[in-house]
C-alpha cells in the first residue's frame, strides 16, 4: 500500500495520471516466469516482473520487448511467453473485460462494464451468437469453448481479435 501510495503522489508531483482503476486479471493456468539462467539476478527479476504487470499498452510491452532482448539477449520461449500475456491483458482491458478464466474447456470473459460503443454495437451477443458453442449471459460474461490442444495464450488472444473485429464492424454499421 505504502509503495502504491508514494507511486500515485510522484506520478502526481510529475504531473502525469495515475493509471486507471483495476486491471483485468487472466486466470490461465499458465506458468509465468522469467528463468534464472536469463535474468540471474533476483532484484532485476523483481524489476521487471513489476514493468511487465504495469505495462498499459501494446506499445510499452514491444518497448519493453525490445529492451530485454538488448539487455539479456534472445528471450527464451517463456519470456516471450510473459510479454505476449502482457499484451493481451492490455487489448484485453481496452475492451472492458475485467476478468478471464480459463476452465472446462473454455475462456470464461467477464466484462465489467462494457464500453458505450462496444455495448450499443452488441459485440458479445453477436459474438456469441457466431462462435460455436458460445453463451453470453446477463450477468456479462461471455463463453468461447476452445479445442483441448488450444494453447491458452493463442485462445485468448483469438478471442480477442474476433471481440475487436466485431467492434470494428459493430461501430461502422453505427456509423461511428
Amino acid at each position: 500500500m505504502y509503495v502504491k501510495l508514494l507511486e500515485q503522489t510522484i506520478l502526481e508531483l510529475r504531473g502525469q495520471a495515475a493509471p486507471e482503476g483495476p486491471r483485468v486479471a487472466l486466470n490461465l493456468r499458465l506458468d509465468m516466469r522469467l528463468p534464472e539462467d536469463y535474468v540471474p539476478e533476483v532484484h532485476q527479476r523483481l524489476a521487471l516482473y513489476k514493468r511487465i504487470s504495469q505495462a498499459r499498452g501494446e506499445g510499452e510491452v514491444a518497448a519493453l520487448r525490445g529492451e530485454v532482448r538488448d539487455r539479456y539477449g534472445a528471450p527464451p520461449a517463456a519470456v516471450e511467453d510473459l510479454l505476449r500475456w502482457a499484451e493481451l491483458r492490455a487489448r484485453a482491458d481496452a475492451l472492458g473485460i475485467a476478468q478471464v478464466d480459463l476452465s472446462g474447456g473454455a475462456l470464461q470473459l467477464r466484462f465489467a462494464a462494457l464500453p458505450q460503443a462496444e455495448a450499443e454495437a452488441g459485440v458479445p451477443a453477436d459474438l456469441a451468437r457466431r462462435w460455436r458453442g458460445a453463451t453470453f449471459t446477463p450477468q456479462g460474461v461471455l463463453r468461447l469453448p476452445v479445442p483441448p490442444s488450444a494453447a491458452p495464450l493463442a485462445a485468448l488472444a483469438d478471442a480477442l481479435a474476433a471481440l475487436e473485429e466485431r467492434l470494428l464492424r459493430g461501430l461502422a454499421r453505427a456509423g461511428l
